[in-house]
């Protein structure tokens, strides 16, 4: 069940041809990726037959040098279904061998129509992309880089070229890209998890270095909502709030210590007038206890003056730093 909902969600399906037999078997997400119902029985030649016109001699001759060469395929190819729509698609072929022969052939096919839409309109807005001083991102369902804008070349030392194919764990380690798509899960399969999530990430860049970075990502579906195709993002630097992060940690550290310091020495002074203010009213007349009472009602107030400098202090510095 699991394989099967993956399966729809990814929009990947299998094929499976036996050479001897001349007979072809198809997964059930290929028969919707084709509009054909399940209890369809399609032949080579129909799935030959399926592909645009103007893509049958490519795929034709790909399917040609893996049967007489062993060459396997990965191509990206229009077919047209039985409603005349449109789609494309990713089909991957691979030869089966039996005692050194070639015995037949299979792959997968999914469906990337909505990537090849995307790419398309992405194409329409390059320019403003590229305008956004940001790492812009589009990774397909699998974690590959389809697009990038220039900010995100400069920020990663790669450029645009060498990204796009790669999977995201080019820029990021194991462990955040483990995290990443634990996230993107989540996100796909709970009903109450946002479409769009921020999270830190430490980027690599290409000479090794690595870089603290926000990531503002969101999720990318299909026309009608129900097929994820993707991801797509927003990688801000932010080494600098980082830095200003720690310096006022640092102020903040210090102010405490400052703090602590002179609430320590106020705190035994304002002790020791009360043990002074103690003696004096059992040694002075009644004209002298009104002064006495002015002194230690400074000293309380002293006191509180203490604690208030202390809850101020901290009120700042964690207003700052949540800042």
């Amino acid at each position: 069940e699991f394989l099967q909902q993956t399966q729809e969600v990814a929009a990947i399906g299998g094929w499976k041809v036996n050479f001897r037999t001349e007979t072809e078997q198809w997964t059930d997400e290929v028969y919707r990726i084709h509009g054909l119902s399940l209890d369809a029985d399609p032949t080579v030649k129909d799935g030959f037959g399926a592909y645009h016109p103007d893509d049958q001699n490519t795929i034709r001759e790909a399917f040609e040098r893996l049967t007489t060469e062993g060459e396997s395929y990965d191509l990206e190819l229009r077919i047209v279904r039985t409603d005349d729509e449109i789609r494309w698609v990713r089909t991957i072929g691979d030869p089966v061998y039996e005692d050194g022969e070639i015995v037949g052939a299979h792959g997968t096919m999914q469906d990337i129509t909505g990537r090849k839409e995307r790419e398309q309109e992405m194409e329409r807005h390059r320019n403003v992309i590229q305008a956004v001083d940001d790492g812009v991102y589009a990774l397909d369902e699998t974690g590959h880089f389809e697009l990038v804008n220039n900010a995100m070349t400069e920020l990663t030392g790669y450029d645009t070229e060498e990204l796009r194919g790669e999977h995201t764990s080019y820029i990021k380690s194991d462990e955040m890209v483990e995290r990443a798509e634990s996230t993107v899960q989540s996100m796909i399969f709970d009903d109450d998890e946002d479409d769009e999530v921020t999270f830190e990430l430490e980027v690599q860049r290409s000479d090794g270095s690595e870089f603290p970075a926000e990531d503002h990502m969101t999720l990318l579906w299909d026309d009608d909502g129900e097929r994820f195709e993707g991801t797509a993002g927003v990688i801000r630097n932010i080494t600098e709030r980082k830095k200003r992060e720690q310096e006022l940690q640092t102020v903040s550290e210090q102010l405490e210590v400052l703090n602590r310091i002179l609430r320590h020495d106020i705190q035994n002074d304002t002790q020791a007038i009360q043990l002074w203010v103690k003696e004096l009213q059992t040694e002075l007349s009644e004209e002298h206890q009104g002064a006495l009472r002015r002194i230690e009602q400074t000293n309380e107030h002293i006191q509180e003056l203490t604690e208030n400098s202390r809850a101020l202090i901290q009120a700042l510095t964690q207003g700052e730093l949540e800042t």
